[in-house]
């Protein structure tokens, strides 16, 4: 991706959240469908409807604060990296030295 013109923080960045991705496919799909592992092979009762009704909302949530979170580091990422600092830009224009 550097090749493309990204800063390399940003790649790494990518990178890391792909390898992740990886590894949650890898769990979800080799071990516990190989295994057939359930709720139940965790030590868990079976939930139930009224369970899942509880659990949405918390789901909603925290969904939204992860992205929330992703969004806001690929922002700082983006303009930090990739345009530069605010900060100093905001100095550049005005002919301000930063030191």
């Amino acid at each position: 991706m550097e090749y493309l013109g990204l800063c390399p923080a940003y790649t790494h960045y990518t990178a890391a959240f792909l390898v992740h991705t990886i590894q949650l496919v890898v769990i979800g799909l080799v071990i516990i469908r190989k295994y057939h592992l359930s709720w139940t092979a965790f030590g868990f009762r079976r939930p139930t409807r009224k369970d899942w009704l509880q659990l949405l909302p918390w789901a909603l949530i925290t969904n939204l604060i992860s992205l929330l979170v992703l969004w806001l580091t690929f922002t700082f990422l983006w303009t930090v990296f990739v345009t530069g600092s605010v900060f100093a830009l905001f100095y550049e224009k005005r002919g301000n030295n930063i030191r």
